[in-house]
């Protein structure tokens, strides 16, 4: 297997990590919170597109009031990564990296989202806060880190599980889904 990341044996037990060749575009094969409004020359991005900055102003003007809106950042160097503030801290000029973009809930959408009827300092905080996940969730699918895995007991797959997003296997849920007994061969 060429997508083979990590190999643990112990004993009678066998894990390979593996790339996922085929993960689904959680900005647009998952329900999210956060839309995604991007303008690329060289990229198509998130969920709708623009071609010019004053499109993109006009499509942030044009949202309902009180919608949470949170900007796109690309870094496009060895690798492609997205997040919701610059890069200045590892490209200070800024050849490398810009906003391609705005990630944005609009009200309805939060207060359907959370169940609530007003939308509370602490509900707007939940709410960027699972925008900016979902913002992590897509920039690992862009960057291709995405896993699997199969379990090997005594030369047998005896299960296998695919779809996690990111490297932190603890963050991402793999290690919650592999058998019980094979959870030690990743520690």
């Amino acid at each position: 297997m060429d997508n083979v990341v990590y190999e643990f044996e112990e004993g009678h037990r066998r894990l390979l990590i593996l790339y996922d060749e085929f993960p689904p575009n959680p900005q647009t094969e998952f329900s999210n919170l956060g839309t995604m409004v991007c303008g690329h020359r060289r990229y198509i991005l998130g969920n709708e597109q623009v071609s010019s900055a004053e499109e993109m102003n006009e499509r942030i003007r044009a949202l309902p009031k009180g919608s949470l809106v949170l900007p796109l950042y690309l870094y496009d160097h060895s690798g492609v990564v997205m997040q919701t503030r610059g890069f200045s801290e590892i490209d200070s000029h800024g050849w490398d990296w810009g906003c391609v973009g705005f990630v944005y809930a609009t009200p309805e959408k939060i207060r359907e989202s959370y169940m609530v009827k007003q939308i509370t300092k602490k509900i707007r905080e939940r709410a960027q806060s699972l925008l900016e996940s979902e913002v992590e969730t897509y920039s690992h699918y862009l960057n291709g880190e995405v896993y699997g895995f199969i379990a090997y007991e005594d030369g047998e797959e005896v299960d296998s599980c695919w779809g996690f997003y990111g490297w932190d296997w603890d963050k991402n849920g793999l290690t919650e889904h592999l058998p019980e007994e094979f959870r030690p061969l990743l520690h």
